[in-house]
């Protein structure tokens, strides 16, 4: 009885570890696929920017475009500024026109960054696992990054 008793140990060890390796592993796998959605979406947003900033071009540099039923304010340069149907500035609704499927970015927080200047704005939208895309329009250039913040 000794003998299976200790065989019975050694198995459930066995069985212990082997879940614990591929949980560990299964959470790396999450990370770097939750990583990859996040630069996607950073592509997305830059593509439709650029989509916009060439309707604008095509309608020969508008203040205003008309898209999918909302008005979108430009800059001189040609990009979609964040300025709402109420006149007021809303990263929520930068993210709402460049990024309409908001996949990863659902539970994100959405802050913007004051005193950069006139028509100078910075969105940083923060996820859950530290995560940041930044969009900004400085100085007439349009730029989105992906900032993968480390925890301390």
């Amino acid at each position: 009885m000794d003998k299976g008793r200790s065989q019975f140990v050694i198995w459930f060890l066995l069985v212990v570890i082997l879940v614990l390796s591929f949980m560990l592993a299964w959470q790396k796998v999450d990370r770097e696929a939750t990583d990859t959605a996040l630069l996607v979406a950073s592509k997305r947003i830059v593509e439709r920017a650029s989509y916009y900033k060439q309707e604008w071009l095509l309608n020969k540099q508008p203040p205003k475009l008309l898209i999918d039923g909302e008005i979108l304010m430009m800059s001189p340069s040609g990009w979609v500024v964040p300025i709402n149907q109420n006149k007021k500035t809303s990263c929520l609704f930068w993210l709402k026109v460049f990024y309409p499927e908001n996949r990863g970015l659902e539970s994100s927080a959405a802050a913007m960054k004051e005193g950069i200047g006139d028509m100078n704005y910075q969105c940083r939208y923060t996820g859950d696992d530290n995560q940041v895309i930044v969009i900004q329009l400085v100085n007439d250039r349009f730029t989105v990054s992906v900032d993968f913040l480390t925890e301390e």
